[in-house]
């Protein structure tokens, strides 16, 4: 999707035979300040709805990504009950939560060391 977008603000309207539709368009009738005005600020909301969507799918993937993390180190492979409807804050404290108590347990988590 964002691909056709930026195919459509780059001017490149050629049909089959290798004509330039813009060349022939602009031929046909000069356009006057107004027309350029609008196709610049047609131009520029295209590309902050670009700038927007890009955002929006780095937010998605680093809410998926810590969602994934939590699963990762429940016992069960689940998320916690509740924890998507309290939100992002939530998840984070979940993922805090769990690292703090990782910490505490290193000591017990090592091996125990081989007596001769």
């Amino acid at each position: 999707m964002l691909v056709t977008i930026v195919k459509k603000c780059s001017g490149d309207n050629e049909d089959e035979e290798g004509v330039d539709i813009n060349k022939i368009m602009e031929e046909e009738k000069k356009p006057d300040e107004k027309e350029k005005k609008k196709k610049m600020m047609n131009i520029k909301s295209k590309i902050q709805s670009v700038a927007k969507m890009n955002k929006m799918f780095s937010v998605l993937r680093e809410d998926s990504e810590l969602i994934l993390k939590i699963k990762n180190i429940s016992p069960d492979g689940k998320l916690p009950r509740g924890i998507l409807l309290d939100g992002k804050p939530a998840i984070k404290n979940a993922l805090k939560q769990f690292n703090f108590a990782s910490e505490i347990d290193r000591e017990n988590e090592k091996r125990p060391k081989f007596k001769k």
